[in-house]
């Protein structure tokens, strides 16, 4: 929750909630947890850390990692945690292991959604200044493409064998799927008028 800044843990059978966490930082915008359901990650937009919660003994620990962290997406072994740092234009790497950031991978104009391909080797994710999709190489660290959804990237999602993205352009009502092999968009689907 951004007001107040906290991570909420609802019961979802009782519906009540359990405790709330403050964050030490300011506009909690997403969360992820990790494998063991230990620990939680909050990206604090307004104050441009990621908040490191251990959620058996509620400690908090906000780390710095640049001007509006959004996005995040594990590797799949689990060992990496990737934040997207749309003004910074970058993605964050984030060790699991030592709790702390180790690298970045510079993007194209504002990152804010991000997802990792099956294999663990690219990176995908949207950008909404640039009205595109952009791909950056794990092991080089580099963007190697950017593909135009002709609007404002709002989300991205991977099909479960990572070869299709699908990013929402959300003033224009449209879903835009991309071939992640190929890099070009292979489809368009209209949503309701309004729908957002």
């Amino acid at each position: 929750t951004e007001k107040p800044n906290a991570l909420v843990e609802v019961d979802p059978v009782s519906r009540k909630v359990l405790r709330a966490i403050y964050v030490k930082g300011l506009a909690p915008h997403m969360v992820m947890l990790a494998p063991d359901s230990d620990w939680a990650f909050t990206s604090d937009v307004n104050s441009g850390a990621l908040s490191v919660i251990h959620l058996s003994t509620g400690d908090v620990r906000p780390v710095p990692v640049g001007k509006g962290p959004q996005g995040q997406a594990f590797s799949p072994d689990r060992r990496t945690l990737y934040v997207t740092v749309a003004e910074d234009n970058a993605t964050a790497i984030f060790d699991m292991a030592k709790k702390e950031f180790i690298g970045r991978v510079p993007t194209g104009h504002y990152p804010n959604r991000i997802a990792v391909t099956p294999d663990g080797r690219t990176l995908v994710y949207s950008l909404q200044k640039a009205n595109a999709v952009g791909f950056a190489d794990v092991a080089s660290r580099k963007e190697i493409g950017e593909v135009s959804a002709d609007g404002p990237t709002m989300s991205l999602s991977l099909s479960p064998d990572g070869k299709l993205a699908y990013t929402g352009v959300q003033e224009q009502d449209k879903v835009v799927v991309i071939s992640v092999p190929e890099r070009k968009v292979v489809r368009r689907i209209a949503t309701p008028k309004g729908a957002g």
